[in-house]
């Protein structure tokens, strides 16, 4: 696309004064040009009765010549402004005697755009990190409402990018869903990310095992403990009530939970009942709690009788029973 600039520069002196004269007229008729957004190559025309040369520190146009005489073509050439705001550059003509002036060479920007992938992320319970990629010519800010949704690599920026950003565990039973959006400064253009993460699970309890007795202290095995999160707290509870919780009796765990798999929370582990009523009848249960909340095991009815003899005998002097 070629276009003629309608701004030239007149005569520098008269060709009989010296040359510290006063110049005879405006270097220029008009001091601003305008140029669309696309790729432009313009002719400004030179009618002097003396030499000139023209510069410019643009590095998005380039002079195809740079000085002259008399009467000629200033060509100049633009690149295309892919971005949404417009843009200047100044070239200079400087005449023989020294007389300086400015002509401000105006770009227009391009239609705004912005384009946000993908639209839809799916993350699991547990904490991971992500990206998605703008693609744009504009300014942009991000935001969510989300505190689940957090580090950011960038809350605002300009162009192209790849945004990384972190999904926080899940602690409740409940997936959740959000909003990321991205919006364009200036124009009315926005992009939506919708977010949804899956819900927290709690621990899985297996069953009791009864291992031995010594009196009225009963120690038993939980046959299985696993967790999506770290255990915090694990155990068996008790009470002469059906399904005993946390807030009843609780054994202390005389082992760590012993590794089934190279799952750190999985496994199984024992504990000793002890403060037990002789003759009642006791329900147990294991359990374990995790950020997510605490899971219990199946019950274990039992009544609790004191073994006979010293203590070595192989097997209890109770009644076990299964709820």
């Amino acid at each position: 696309m070629i276009v003629m600039l309608t701004c030239l520069l007149t005569a520098c002196w008269d060709d009989n004064d010296p040359m510290d004269a006063t110049p005879s007229a405006d270097l220029l008729r008009t001091n601003e040009v305008t140029l669309e957004a696309e790729a432009t190559e313009g002719v400004i025309p030179m009618e002097t009765n003396c030499s000139w040369t023209a510069t410019t520190q643009s590095d998005w146009l380039t002079l195809s010549t740079h000085q002259g005489h008399g009467i000629g073509d200033l060509r100049l050439t633009t690149t295309h402004n892919t971005w949404s705001e417009e843009r200047t550059a100044i070239v200079t003509l400087t005449t023989q005697g020294g007389i300086r002036r400015n002509l401000t060479i105006r770009q227009l920007g391009s239609d705004a755009r912005m384009q946000v992938t993908p639209i839809s992320m799916t993350f699991p319970a547990l904490e991971s990190t992500s990206a998605f990629t703008i693609s744009s010519n504009v300014k942009w800010t991000i935001r969510t409402e989300q505190e689940w949704l957090t580090a950011f690599s960038a809350d605002s920026g300009s162009g192209d990018a790849d945004i990384t950003f972190h999904c926080n565990d899940n602690y409740t039973v409940q997936s959740r869903t959000g909003k990321i959006l991205v919006e364009a400064e200036g124009f009315p253009i926005k992009a939506e990310i919708n977010v949804m993460q899956a819900a927290g699970v709690l621990p899985v309890v297996g069953e009791l095992q009864w291992l031995n007795q010594v009196e009225l202290q009963f120690t038993m095995k939980c046959l299985h403990v696993s967790s999506m999160f770290p255990i915090t707290e694990y155990g068996i509870c008790y009470a002469q009530t059906a399904a005993p919780t946390t807030a009843d009796q609780k054994a202390a765990t005389v082992s760590d939970i012993t590794p089934l798999t190279d799952v750190p929370s999985q496994g199984t582990f024992t504990a000793i009942l002890t403060d037990l009523t002789e003759g009642a009848t006791y329900h147990a249960r294991a359990y374990a709690i995790s950020p997510v909340g605490t899971a219990y095991g199946s019950t274990l009815t039992f009544d609790a009788l004191a073994m006979p003899g010293n203590g070595d005998n192989i097997r209890p002097n109770f009644i076990r029973k299964k709820s």
